[in-house]
């Protein structure tokens, strides 16, 4: 879905706050006598705070457009976040694929795509990434087999020579097996 949006003004809309009865009465009669439907629409005033946010969040939606990377990511958008203090050990650890469920201006809210467990926290302490590519996370694998190589041969804190040396052996197809 990546069809070009553009913005229009192609509705009057009325607020009915703001109508006396007796107009309110004769803008329903000329909807009713030229048989002129009634629209669900969204509408997003120009003298709105929020009118340039507002308008791209729709726009991503109608595209099918991904966030960049850039700022905060959207609600509903696929991406990938990791905990700043986040270790191997932990349950979760480097970057998970999540969406985005609420975003604050301090806390979010997101599910993880990999079971539907929901997780807040503070924006401060977390990074956020668009989805990675098949290579990208092939290469991350690379890096975390390599890690596990060194860790497994009794190395307690990998050094980068120790981690290089896991590389070779992972490129050389050397892995962890399971005896019989």
């Amino acid at each position: 879905m990546s069809e070009k949006f553009e913005r229009e003004e192609r509705y009057i809309v009325f607020k009915v706050k703001d109508l006396s009865e007796h107009k309110l009465g004769w803008v329903r009669d000329v909807i009713r006598l030229n048989d002129i439907p009634t629209v669900d629409a969204v509408v997003v005033e120009a003298d709105w705070p929020e009118y340039e946010p507002t308008w791209a969040a729709i726009e991503r939606r109608v595209t099918g457009a991904q966030w960049n990377g850039e700022g905060l990511p959207p609600v509903g958008q696929k991406i990938e976040m990791k905990n700043k203090r986040s270790t191997e050990e932990w349950a979760r650890p480097g970057f998970q694929e999540v969406t985005i469920t609420a975003m604050g201006t301090q806390l979010f809210l997101v599910t993880y795509s990999d079971g539907g467990d929901e997780n807040c926290g503070h924006l401060s302490e977390y990074d956020f990434r668009p989805l990675s590519s098949p290579e990208q996370k092939a290469a991350e694998e690379r890096q975390r087999a390599a890690r596990q190589m060194c860790l497994d041969a009794g190395h307690e804190s990998p050094t980068p020579g120790q981690i290089s040396m896991g590389l070779k052996l992972f490129d050389a197809g050397y892995r962890k097996q399971v005896a019989p």
